[in-house]
């Protein structure tokens, strides 16, 4: 992800200056948290949250990012699942050949491999038994969201040709700095979802977060603000 923010600033009329920070110990998947270290892997943070181990976490996050995990559910494919596999059990097989992603004929694959595995299957082991050489784990993490989400080819296609810049938080000086891009920006910029954006050009980002809602049981648009900092 890193190299791909490098390669879009250099695509920029006026490039940002990168600041690079080192990852001691903490490589990219790495499972442990070192208590003397203050940076940890997403994979570790999240072992470690499932894991009821909240308070270790203090050290590796923002305050408010603590104060969330506190005070919501944090999910995850096994809280998915039984949705996954309810849409793949479903869905007729050239739906599924329909969705964002499918080639090679994998939708085939995804059912087959369900069936074989029984209802007591998890997602790690199904994930595991449809993987093959063309299709690597996180090909596969990203086509189940896809299947799950109901996502179409079409729909990509259109968020292609009218992309919009969705905000998630600024400080004070971002703040500034926001009203001078507004009036330069070819794309709308979100702030707040209105009745009108989850009808249209925010269609489908509204379904995803009603979809998240169902588990997390947090509003995740209509009347959820911007994080201030």
């Amino acid at each position: 992800m890193g190299l791909a923010y490098a390669k879009a600033n250099l695509a920029l009329g006026e490039p940002l200056s990168l600041y690079p920070i080192r990852r001691i110990k903490a490589a990219y998947h790495e499972e442990d948290l070192y208590k003397d270290q203050v940076i940890a892997s997403a994979t570790a943070i999240r072992q470690a949250y499932l894991a009821g181990k909240l308070t270790d976490l203090q050290a590796y996050v923002p305050k408010s990012t603590f104060v969330d995990l506190e005070s919501q559910k944090m999910l995850s494919w096994a809280d998915f699942w039984p949705l996954l596999r309810y849409r793949l059990t479903m869905a007729r097989i050239e739906d599924l050949g329909q969705i964002y992603g499918m080639a090679e004929g994998i939708e085939y694959r995804l059912v087959q491999q369900l069936e074989q595995l029984g209802p007591q299957a998890t997602f790690e082991e199904w994930l595991k038994a449809v993987k093959n050489k063309r299709f690597t784990y996180t090909r596969l993490s990203r086509l189940a969201t896809a299947v799950l989400l109901d996502l179409r080819t079409e729909e990509v296609q259109v968020y292609q040709k009218a992309p919009f810049l969705r905000l998630l938080g600024f400080s004070q000086a971002g703040q500034t700095l926001l009203n001078k891009v507004k009036k330069n920006t070819p794309y709308p910029l979100v702030t707040r979802v209105t009745q009108k954006d989850k009808q249209t050009f925010l269609a489908t980002d509204y379904k995803v977060g009603r979809i998240y809602q169902l588990l997390n049981g947090r509003q995740q648009d209509i009347k959820r603000q911007v994080i201030r900092f």
